[in-house]
Parts: C-alpha cells; structure tokens; sequence
C-alpha cells in the first residue's frame, strides 16, 4: 500500500483500539500496526495529536452526540447510549455538563426511551466518565459495572467501549 494507505490505515487501528488501551484489541492489531508504522515518517506526538483532533466538534455538540448514539432495547427496556472518545474528558465534561444533561434529556423524550447515559472514554488516560440524567441509568450502571455515581457522574479506571457495555447488559 502507499505511505497514504498505510497512515490512514495504522491511525484506524490507533483509533479502533483506542491506542491499544481497550481490551478488545488483538495481537493481529498490535502486528498489523507494527507493519502498517514501517516507513513511515510520523511525529513523536502522532498519537496524542490525532485524539486530540478527533476530540475537536465540526458540529454542535448535539449533533456530535447524536452522530456516534445507540439505542436498542433489552427485557422490553429501551437504552440509549452516547458515547463520546476524547481527550481531556474531565475539562470537558467540566464546560459541558448542563448541556449534555439537555441533551440527553431531549433525545430521552424524543425517542421514548426508559433509560439513557453518556460514557466518555479519555483516549489519553485511559478510562471512562458516565454521566446519567436519572435513577434508572444509575442503578444500572451501578450494578453492572461497578460504578459509584456523585452527582450524575462516574469514572471507571478502565476502558469500556459501548458493545461491551451492552454486552453486559444483555447477561
């Protein structure tokens, strides 16, 4: 493949792993990226600087949301799930937190659903922040992961990405 086809291919596998840091990612992943890096010239800061403008909006932070949410339904319940990967995710939900809180509440409404939560996974740091908008998400989170819920937040101290959440759900 071409030096073009093999950044943006190696920046996939960065971004899909989530810097290698989600415990999803394979040995196939770690070599195939290995492989994929041969030849090419990139900075000391590549990794840092792609999640980093990856956690840069062209939208409004509605639309961002709503690009990357899921819903689907479990015991008759239906979830909704937001899930955003960024750098800096304590400063931004620290700027943010009133209207994501909207934002959830709005999407709640308009799509009927019994639950919703927002996780946002630190790409730098490495864990998640959820934040929920009532009793319901809570208790769920709770229970499932392990979570520990001040004030509609949580953090865990380590990666969970949205399938394996549902996953978990659905045991």
């Amino acid at each position: 493949p071409s030096k073009e086809s093999k950044a943006l291919l190696y920046s996939a596998i960065l971004s899909n792993t989530l810097n290698f840091k989600n415990k999803l990612t394979t040995g196939r992943d770690k070599i195939m990226a290995k492989w994929l890096k041969e030849g090419l010239d990139l900075s000391d800061n590549y990794v840092h600087d792609m999640f980093e403008f990856k956690s840069k909006f062209d939208k409004s932070l509605k639309e961002t949301i709503i690009l990357d949410f899921k819903d689907f339904s479990i015991n008759s319940k239906k979830i909704g799930i937001a899930q955003l990967e960024l750098v800096d995710v304590d400063k931004f939900l620290e700027e943010n937190l009133e209207e994501i809180k909207i934002i959830l509440s709005d999407l709640s409404k308009d799509r009927n659903l019994d639950l919703i939560f927002m996780t946002c996974i630190d790409l730098v740091k490495g864990f998640n922040s959820f934040l929920v908008i009532d009793d319901s998400a809570k208790d769920l989170l709770e229970s499932t992961l392990d979570l520990k819920f001040e004030r509609g937040l949580a953090q865990s101290n380590h990666l969970i990405v949205r399938k394996e959440i549902i996953a978990l759900f659905e045991r």
